[in-house]
């Protein structure tokens, strides 16, 4: 039964429910955010090097000296070598030690070292030192040498005495001198195998003969200090061996003839090997062809001590070095005083380098000059090369023993021969033992030795001739 509803009733619309309607959200996956890319730094602006236009190397074509004097060598230093070191070598030690024992106020003097430096050396003032309180062998040879002069001046004044006899005593004199000389040598039959102390006693046979012989002989006469000084200094002079003007020069002469053997002989076995330094190992390498002609004076060297020395060191260079210097670190390689020599200093040593130097140049410029290439013009491939250190102390150390073995050579002949002068034919006599003892020809070395001496002969007689005609000329400028 349905139920009505009295007065103004509304009727409420009830609204309408809503559909619910379901989204299907569908998430969409991120997309990954792209990576920021680092900005890269600009590369550094490279700095660009200047190309330096390689240069021509310079090449030093002026003349040596031997062009024009025959000799790159020093006669005088070649004549030091010999006397002070050998055939003077007592003399001039006590001469050294006597003039630096002289007063003196304070006093600068330069000396040079091995690479050529000079030093400064100032010695300060003295009043002088007496020969007796020299060192000891100074002192020993000074009495040699003045009893070596007393001697001399004896003899000297013992002919006087001789000269001034009668003719009959002069007979009985010169009769039992030789009566006692007789006996003498049949007393001393090996006399000629012994030293000085068993020649002929003339002074002792003089006072037997006469025992007032020797009265009116001047006695030396003791005075200051300085005139025991110039009295040691003047017996000790008159006792050294000298030269004769023309025996240094022969000897500079052979010893140029060695030196540029040594460099021709270096020189192409390192452009043989394909190298631009010569070094050691080209100098004695025998084994190129023709060594025989270029090094002819090779057998003089092979027994001297500096020669063995290299002959160590090229077999194991680093061995000899550090057994040398002792130095075990690297810097043992970059040692080049390789070689020593007794009694000799460094400096002396390698005084000869300048010369050695010169001596390569001019090897150097004849061998441009002497061969050719295919179009026959003088080849340019000499020119590329220089010359190592250790090279030119070698030539110059080996010159230095060369030398003294010459003087020794040279100092028995004068002894023998009971003379005080090396003269031209001892120097010939000994060049000659020489060739002959080590089995070498002389002939060519001869012919060097006069072809050089004449062309220095010729240049000093040119040179004085010129300094007497400018002599001439500035008197007469003066005159005007």
């Amino acid at each position: 039964m349905a139920i009505e509803l009295s007065g103004n009733t509304e009727k409420k619309s009830v609204p309408k429910a809503k559909k619910l309607v379901k989204k299907l959200v569908i998430k969409k996956s991120k997309e990954p955010e792209p990576e920021k890319v680092k900005k890269s730094k600009e590369p550094e602006k490279v700095k660009k090097s200047k190309v330096v236009p390689k240069t021509v190397r310079k090449i030093n074509k002026k003349p040596v000296l031997a062009k024009t004097t025959g000799l790159n060598i020093s006669p005088a230093k070649v004549k030091n070598i010999v006397s002070n070191h050998v055939l003077n070598k007592d003399a001039h030690s006590a001469l050294t030690e006597l003039k630096m024992s002289r007063p003196r106020d304070v006093k600068t003097i330069t000396k040079k070292d091995k690479d050529g430096k000079e030093t400064t050396v100032e010695l300060p003032a003295s009043k002088g030192t007496p020969v007796n309180k020299l060192s000891e062998s100074t002192q020993t040879y000074v009495a040699f040498a003045t009893k070596e002069f007393e001697r001399s001046q004896k003899d000297d004044y013992a002919k006087c005495v001789v000269n001034k006899m009668v003719a009959t005593k002069k007979t009985e004199y010169n009769t039992a001198k030789s009566k006692a000389k007789d006996a003498f040598d049949v007393c001393n039959p090996h006399k000629f195998l012994s030293d000085k102390g068993s020649q002929f006693d003339l002074h002792a046979f003089n006072i037997k003969f006469d025992p007032k012989f020797y009265n009116d002989l001047p006695s030396s006469l003791s005075g200051d200090i300085n005139e025991e000084r110039k009295r040691a200094i003047n017996v000790v002079t008159k006792l050294k061996n000298r030269f004769s003007t023309n025996s240094r020069v022969f000897i500079s002469a052979f010893v140029e003839y060695l030196i540029k053997q040594m460099a021709l002989n270096g020189t192409v076995c390192c452009i043989a090997d394909k190298k631009k330094i010569i070094q050691l190992s080209h100098i004695l390498d025998t084994t190129k062809d023709g060594f025989e002609e270029r090094f002819p004076l090779y057998p003089l060297i092979v027994n001297l001590e500096t020669f063995k020395q290299a002959k160590k060191y090229l077999a194991n260079p680093v061995e000899y070095i550090k057994a040398l210097s002792g130095d075990e670190s690297d810097n043992a390689e970059k040692v080049t005083d390789l070689f020593t020599l007794d009694c000799v200093s460094i400096e002396k040593q390698y005084q000869f380098k300048y010369y050695i130097a010169e001596s390569c140049r001019e090897t150097i410029m004849d061998l441009v000059n002497k061969e050719t290439d295919k179009n026959g013009e003088p080849t340019d491939i000499y020119n590329s090369t220089s010359v190592s250190k250790i090279f030119k102390n070698f030539c110059s150390t080996l010159v230095c023993e060369f030398l003294m073995r010459i003087g020794t050579m040279l100092k028995k002949e004068i002894e023998t021969r009971g003379i005080k002068t090396v003269n031209d034919t001892i120097i010939n006599a000994v060049i000659s033992h020489y060739h002959t003892v080590c089995g070498v020809e002389e002939g060519p070395t001869i012919d060097f030795i006069r072809e050089v001496t004449t062309k220095y002969y010729g240049f000093i007689t040119t040179r004085q001739k010129n300094r007497g005609d400018d002599k001439g000329d500035m008197e007469y400028s003066n005159d005007l």
